[in-house]
């Protein structure tokens, strides 16, 4: 350590020669407070400004819903996701990686962009069938010509938490987190990457999982549809869904409201919207929306039995709640 320096305010300056051991035990000396945070380590020769360092995904999306109605009553559903004010780099000439820190933003906002569902407006019994197929992802992640953008204001700091906003009549969402600092928020220059570019786990799910030509049937096994058009297909209507429901079920089994209050959650509509069945294999009816919505009680049960006995498989720790996966719920119904 070289040209060590305190001022009048206490503030220490050092520089590092590169020669000898480096300690940051020797950063304390001549302070009068107890402890040093290292803020930061400046690479000689590396641009600090760098634009072209994305943020990063720290928290995969978790879907949910901001109201208890179903999808075709208006069911709202958000997708809640954090980055941070870092990017991964590769090493020259090796496979690991280093985490480097990025220039800030000075004026963040999250643009949110989606793409219209319409396949909700066919209606075969009435003579309504358009066949006008849904934008393909080339438009919904590339071109955004068949594009809705949507501002979401977000808090610049180190971390960026935030939440979409989604609803059943939209398809595809694609978000950025934009600088809108000398332009818009529309305009403002991308600083991560695209959702379509992302991994399975961390791209926002379409609200449905539809057969598409050219997208479904592909080799990653991400867009095969499993399910009859909207019954409870693979996507965030049905993901948000779930753990709604899961949620209030584990408040239920708590004693924090009744099954009167859980069945405004689990409704017959809502079962639609999951496809769930009785143990029979049929869809339930009004006489059975009670019984099924006890054993959706009665898993939550279960699951937090198996918490507190040191098993979280079933367990979503971070919410302190039951989250199930469609099968394994619906395989507690028909086994029960």
């Amino acid at each position: 350590l070289i040209n060590y320096e305190i001022d009048a305010d206490g503030r220490g300056k050092v520089t590092y020669d590169g020669t000898a051991d480096f300690r940051f035990a020797d950063l304390e000396k001549g302070f009068t407070v107890d402890r040093v945070y290292l803020k930061a380590v400046y690479e000689p020769g590396t641009e600090l400004m760098n634009q072209a360092f994305m943020y990063r995904m720290i928290k995969e999306p978790y879907y949910n819903k901001l109201n208890y109605v179903a999808a075709n009553a208006g069911g709202a559903y958000s997708s809640d996701v954090t980055f941070e004010r870092a990017t991964t780099e590769a090493k020259v000439g090796d496979t690991d990686s280093i985490l480097r820190g990025v220039a800030r933003l000075r004026q963040p906002y999250v643009r949110q962009d989606v793409t219209t569902d319409l396949k909700w407006e066919e209606d075969t019994g009435l003579g309504v069938n358009h066949d006008l197929s849904n934008p393909d992802m080339a438009s919904a992640y590339t071109n955004k010509d068949k594009t809705t953008y949507i501002k979401i204001d977000v808090t610049n700091t180190e971390e960026i938490p935030f939440s979409l906003t989604l609803s059943a009549r939209q398809n595809k969402v694609d978000y950025y987190l934009v600088e809108a600092y000398g332009s818009n928020f529309a305009a403002g220059g991308a600083r991560t990457e695209n959702d379509g570019s992302r991994s399975e786990s961390m791209a926002t799910l379409d609200n449905y999982n539809y057969l598409v030509d050219g997208e479904s049937n592909v080799t990653d096994g991400w867009h095969d549809p499993v399910y009859k058009d909207r019954e409870g297909s693979r996507g965030f209507v049905l993901f948000g869904t779930l753990n709604q429901i899961m949620e209030q079920a584990t408040r239920c089994y708590n004693g924090e409201m009744d099954l009167t209050g859980f069945m405004s959650y689990a409704s017959l509509a809502v079962f639609v919207d999951i496809n769930l069945k009785k143990s029979a294999g049929t869809a339930p009816g009004l006489l059975e929306s009670m019984p099924m919505a006890q054993k959706i009680v009665d898993a939550a049960g279960a699951a937090q039995a198996a918490h507190l006995a040191g098993d979280d498989t079933y367990w979503n720790v971070e919410r302190n709640c039951a989250q199930l996966t469609y099968h394994q719920l619906q395989g507690y119904i028909i086994d029960s």
